[in-house]
């Protein structure tokens, strides 16, 4: 999805499900992973902005006793770090994930909170020093989502809708219900290569295994055309 200028154009491309002949465009919804860290950085702006948060406090200040222990010292880690992965925090997928198929079916019908998703990554050692290196991690964004529940007070699906989807009007963004992986007809669809087959997943991968980091459903029009039109204009 292009914008240029006044312009707004988008090509599409394959199917929303293999096998059938389903167009999809900009409107139609998908589990967008990791770039619902787009919404959370954006969130944690907003609370900067407002006095709420400062970048450059450590975590300890907002999350004591969190980040402590097994090499790591939330003393030494500020918010700024956990946005832009320079605080060294293991990733917690990586951590616990070892096979995809594993994971797949075997965290499915549990729902998860951030903090349970944190403790999996901080339960391995620190890729480097903060501030010393960069390494993407997904227990960085799901520290921050804590951080946004204490400083926002309220619960990370309702920071979403009360900080950017009202205001913004979107119409397909939404953080799916924990618990409840089954998305509505219209969806596309998302698939495992296993190699000789291809496996629909889904519904089979539970919601809560993202949640700030990776949780949401939104749609190439509500991401491109608006969210990050809004983010570009400082809205």
């Amino acid at each position: 999805m292009v914008r240029e200028g006044d312009a707004l154009w988008s090509v599409t491309s394959g199917t929303r499900a293999i096998n059938q002949n389903l167009p999809f465009g900009p409107q139609h919804k998908v589990k967008v992973g990791s770039l619902t860290k787009t919404f959370t950085a954006a969130i944690v702006m907003q609370l900067a902005a407002e006095g709420k948060v400062d970048l450059d406090a450590s975590v300890e200040t907002y999350l004591p006793g969190v980040v402590q222990g097994n090499s790591y010292d939330g003393n030494a880690i500020t918010v700024r770090r956990l946005l832009n992965h320079t605080s060294g925090i293991h990733d917690y997928l990586e951590a616990k994930q070892g096979n995809l198929w594993d994971y797949v079916v075997v965290q499915q019908n549990r729902t998860h909170t951030l903090a349970e998703l944190a403790s999996w990554g901080l339960a391995a050692p620190p890729y480097f020093a903060p501030g010393q290196g960069w390494h993407y991690s997904g227990t960085n964004y799901m520290l921050l989502g804590m951080i946004i529940e204490k400083a926002g007070g309220v619960p990370y699906g309702q920071a979403v809708r009360d900080r950017i989807v009202t205001p913004l009007g979107l119409t397909d963004t939404y953080l799916p219900t924990p618990g409840d992986p089954t998305l509505p007809p219209g969806h596309v669809r998302g698939n495992l290569d296993l190699g000789l087959i291809w496996i629909d997943i889904t519904d089979r991968v539970e919601p809560s295994i993202g949640i700030s980091g990776g949780g949401l459903v939104t749609s190439g029009a509500d991401r491109s055309k608006t969210l990050v039109t809004a983010l570009c204009d400082g809205r």
